[in-house]
């Protein structure tokens, strides 16, 4: 009932089909996406690394606090996470 119930709501919702996709869907430095520009962001807090990387070098309204795997943010104050998301509004 589970698996038919996720189906349901992919047929509702429409997923990209792959990151190609997705990535017209939001819109890349060449070319803007489906989505409205100056209602996006994307904030992300991760290392790195590749797919994180990928998506910041280029997608349009991204910004990205590179932070350490497995740690749980703790080597980023809170003020600092609210500086970076009060600065993306």
């Amino acid at each position: 009932m589970m698996a038919l119930m996720i189906l349901d709501l992919a047929a509702v919702y429409r997923m990209p089909k792959d990151f190609n996709e997705l990535t017209e869907w939001w819109g890349s430095r060449k070319q803007p996406g489906l989505m409205d520009e100056s209602a996006k962001r994307l904030l992300i807090f991760a290392p790195n690394k590749q797919g994180w990387s990928t998506i910041r070098e280029n997608w349009n309204n991204v910004i990205h606090v590179e932070t350490e795997a497995g740690t749980g943010l703790q080597g980023c104050e809170y003020s600092e996470i609210l500086e970076v998301i009060c600065n993306s509004i």
